[in-house]
């Protein structure tokens, strides 16, 4: 308060002088507010159909339940656990499906960085490949330019095509990585969450687990050795002019 009543309003985290009698909201505030209320009340999930508490799961329906669902007709004869026992042991079991998709993401992770090295190998080939063609088409005379331009050209062609042909592969490996990396993130939330909440999903976490388990390990294939592409012509002007022919594969 001032002189006058006139009421002061100050930030609680800077102490600053608000300019104005109505300060804006701290809506990082509100946010975490909201969110804490709207976790609270996931948190204590209750039966749809009889608004109470699920602390019962259903072995045969696989799905908690309460009290009054338990003696009911649909429940009839059926056997139940509590659920923290329930979410205990399906979480175990869950966790054993995480430890190899965790490993296949290892896997993949470390094929990709071999794909990697792979196209850098490529790109070395090529250099390679091209200062030994223009070295063996300078000591030749100029009725072999047309040759050299047609094994350059056909140099840039394979290695688009292997190019391409890697960038495929490392773009479909990039997208099951992501793919497991999202279910493995997943899973570990599910894995956090409250024993209600886990029980309500479980079924369709384990279902997305082994999906993504029954993913084909990828395959270091090099395909990748760049051939001299020697025609007759080629040939024979060597031979003429005392030339050895590279006729090893350029590694």
């Amino acid at each position: 308060m001032v002189g006058g009543g006139q009421l002061i309003s100050m930030c609680p985290c800077c102490n600053k002088i608000s300019p104005t009698c109505d300060p804006p909201c701290n809506l990082a505030l509100q946010n975490l507010c909201e969110a804490f209320v709207l976790q609270k009340i996931t948190s204590e999930a209750l039966c749809s159909l009889h608004s109470e508490k699920l602390t019962l799961f259903c072995q045969q329906h696989q799905e908690p339940v309460c009290v009054i669902c338990r003696d009911s007709k649909t429940h009839s004869n059926h056997r139940f656990t509590p659920v923290n026992e329930a979410a205990e042991a399906l979480k175990k079991e869950l966790q054993k499906s995480l430890k190899p998709l965790q490993e296949k993401l290892k896997l993949f992770e470390q094929i990709q960085g071999n794909f990697g090295q792979t196209a850098e190998h490529i790109n070395v080939q090529v250099q390679q490949t091209e200062g030994r063609i223009k070295e063996q088409f300078k000591k030749l005379h100029t009725f072999l330019q047309e040759e050299e331009k047609a094994r350059l050209g056909a140099l840039k062609i394979e290695k688009v095509q292997k190019m391409s042909m890697m960038d495929r592969k490392i773009s479909a490996l990039s997208r099951d990585i992501e793919a497991l990396t999202e279910t493995i993130k997943a899973t570990e939330e599910e894995l956090r969450a409250g024993d209600v909440l886990f029980l309500l999903n479980q079924q369709e976490t384990v279902k997305r687990v082994q999906q993504r388990l029954q993913l084909e390990d990828p395959q270091l294939h090099l395909g990748a050795r760049l051939w001299p592409l020697h025609t007759a012509a080629c040939v024979v002007a060597c031979r003429r002019g005392g030339l050895k022919l590279d006729q090893q594969p350029i590694t």
